[in-house]
């Protein structure tokens, strides 16, 4: 994603002005060669590519994850969820990023609200929004590859 989707100057002005980035590899063992793709110009993929390799977590300072974009996402599918995730912060924490009193029913309710939203070809993305939920979420202290990629999984 750093490579497509994070080079769109909008996905990088509006993660820079609102977020802060990080990466984790979750999974050490998996080594690619450099140069994989090289000379190959930019990728097409679709979304939710490699959802067992990488995920886009959004995250409180204090690691309370907010939100998961397991696999590649085009830049237009991102801007549409970081306006997501920026809504729910505003409606789940306080300005000390401390979750609301009702947090869990808003946070529930806001993924099931942008699920129901989504319209067709938006499969993959509206699981992901019908699996978050405020009980899922509250186990991921060990983020894994297994959790991203169930995620995705069509029903």
């Amino acid at each position: 994603m750093r490579t497509v989707s994070f080079l769109d100057p909008e996905v990088r002005a509006r993660v820079a002005e609102r977020f802060e980035c990080a990466w984790i590899n979750i999974d050490p063992q998996r080594r690619y060669p450099p140069g994989l793709y090289k000379g190959q110009g930019r990728l097409h993929l679709r979304n939710a590519t490699g959802a067992d390799n990488i995920a886009l977590i959004f995250a409180t300072p204090d690691r309370k994850v907010l939100h998961v974009l397991p696999g590649y996402w085009d830049p237009r599918t991102i801007l549409a969820e970081l306006d997501f995730v920026q809504a729910l912060r505003d409606a789940v924490l306080d300005d000390r990023t401390r979750f609301k009193a009702g947090a869990p029913e808003a946070f529930d309710r806001m993924h099931r609200d942008r699920a129901n939203s989504l319209g067709a070809g938006s499969e993959i993305l509206r699981n992901v929004h019908r699996r978050l939920t405020w009980e899922a979420l509250r186990r991921l202290d060990d983020w894994t590859r297994a959790d991203a990629a169930a995620l995705v999984v069509n029903d």
